[in-house]
């Protein structure tokens, strides 16, 4: 008898002690994932969003209470946000014995109502970039999420944790693959053009904002400059596509033969859960759309000599000289000096023995100011000019004033190896690289 009692004695012993084992120790299991792609919005990880699943699995004979702290710290950056450790939610959670459930930081704001900025611990990182939705910057993060108890009947408290790593990337904007930077486009009739470049950031969340601007109507020679200046209108744009290619068909606006053109793609995420570096903007990249080589004229056949010694003597022509790299630019008929008024832009001008072209240009008191282009036959490149104050006569050829060679950034050359000089250059410290510039292939205009 004294056996059997003492055994029960034992077991309500053992049953006490389970029952205080129960109350001061958490028995709530913690799992965390974030689905991928990780989101770069901080508030993602602390009170928002559907990317983070929290499952809580309840070990208890009974049903729990609990509210969840989660935080986010960065391994290298020093960043830390996090709910404060203090943080009293608007409803606990109840988890029943022996229940799983998963749930979100969307559905568990149901539970913790608003979060304000004294329920935050935020190190590293502006609070106000965090409450306006900002994002964080790239790296590794450890994200955490804290179970704490708080219905224990012998004033204990019991917490478990479950954490992931999270890696925040800042995706590369993408690639322009066709066309490729300096091509001339053939025109088509109708009109047809397929644009591509490479994906970036994740299919189906990104979306591309395709850009164009005509360089010639904006008078723009740095192409980036187009694309940076507010007031330059494009000529087309499109956003919201889902793919890595455009066709530019007869139904969008029509390209101008002659003109060049600057392009630029950019990545975007509507939702602003994706990070983008140099915020997903592409390398511009420039083509010219044209047949051929803008108003080139073609050398002349040249003519046999006759037998005797005496050839007839050459006739002066109108185009530019052809063969060696030095030779007269001068006019040598007679001008006609009407100043003439009212001329368009884009008119022909005649200048000495060259013609200049994409002429845009205003007049003033008879005289005009602008910018416009020549072809240097004989040495088979376009270079950009300005002018000012000069008169054209009834043949739309400049009787008086001057043009001059414009500065082109993409040329390479700098101001000051483009300035004339006037000294005896005695010494080049680097001939073999500057005939390495000057032999890549782009920078050639004859290769016979």
């Amino acid at each position: 008898m004294q056996k059997f009692l003492r055994s029960i004695l034992q077991a309500k012993i053992l049953f006490f002690l389970l029952l205080l084992s129960i109350g001061s120790t958490a028995q709530v299991v913690v799992n965390v994932s974030v689905l991928p792609p990780a989101s770069s919005v901080a508030k993602d990880y602390i009170e928002q969003g559907s990317n983070v699943k929290i499952t809580l699995i309840n070990n208890s004979l009974r049903a729990e209470q609990i509210k969840l702290i989660p935080s986010l710290t960065g391994i290298s950056n020093g960043v830390k946000i996090a709910l404060n450790e203090n943080f009293i939610p608007v409803a606990p959670l109840v988890l029943n014995a022996g229940q799983t459930r998963t749930i979100t930081l969307n559905q568990l704001k149901v539970n913790n109502g608003s979060i304000g900025p004294n329920d935050l611990i935020v190190q590293g990182y502006e609070l106000n970039t965090y409450l306006n939705g900002g994002t964080l910057p790239e790296g590794l993060y450890t994200f955490c999420v804290k179970a704490t108890v708080i219905n224990n009947p012998t004033g204990g408290t019991g917490s478990s944790q479950g954490c992931t790593t999270v890696s925040i990337l800042s995706y590369l904007p993408p690639i322009i693959t066709n066309p490729v930077n300096n091509a001339v486009i053939k025109p088509l009739q109708p009109q047809f053009i397929t644009f591509s470049w490479t994906p970036s950031g994740v299919v189906g969340k990104t979306r591309y904002r395709f850009r164009l601007v005509d360089l010639t109507a904006a008078q723009v020679f740095n192409a980036n400059d187009a694309f940076i200046n507010e007031n330059i209108l494009p000529f087309y744009q499109q956003q919201n596509i889902v793919t890595t290619s455009l066709q530019m068909d007869n139904s969008k606006p029509k390209l101008k033969e002659g003109n060049r053109y600057a392009l630029q793609v950019q990545a975007y995420d509507p939702l602003n859960k994706l990070n983008f570096k140099n915020e997903g903007r592409s390398k511009v990249i420039v083509f010219t759309y044209k047949k051929e080589m803008p108003y080139a004229v073609p050398p002349a056949p040249e003519k046999e000599l006759p037998l005797d010694n005496n050839p007839p003597p050459k006739k002066e022509e109108e185009e530019a000289p052809a063969g060696d790299c030095s030779a007269s630019a001068k006019y040598n008929g007679a001008l006609k000096q009407s100043n003439k008024n009212g001329i368009a832009n884009g008119t022909d001008i005649l200048v000495g023995k060259f013609v200049m072209k994409n002429t845009s240009f205003s007049q003033t008191n008879g005289s005009y100011t602008g910018t416009g282009e020549i072809l240097v036959n004989f040495v088979g490149a376009i270079m950009k000019v300005k002018f000012s104050g000069i008169q054209i006569g009834d043949d739309n050829r400049m009787f008086k004033g001057s043009v001059t060679g414009l500065y082109d950034a993409a040329s390479g050359i700098t101001d000051g190896m483009a300035a004339s000089k006037t000294e005896i250059i005695k010494s080049l410290p680097n001939a073999s690289a500057l005939m390495a510039k000057l032999e890549e292939e782009a920078r050639k205009v004859n290769t016979a």
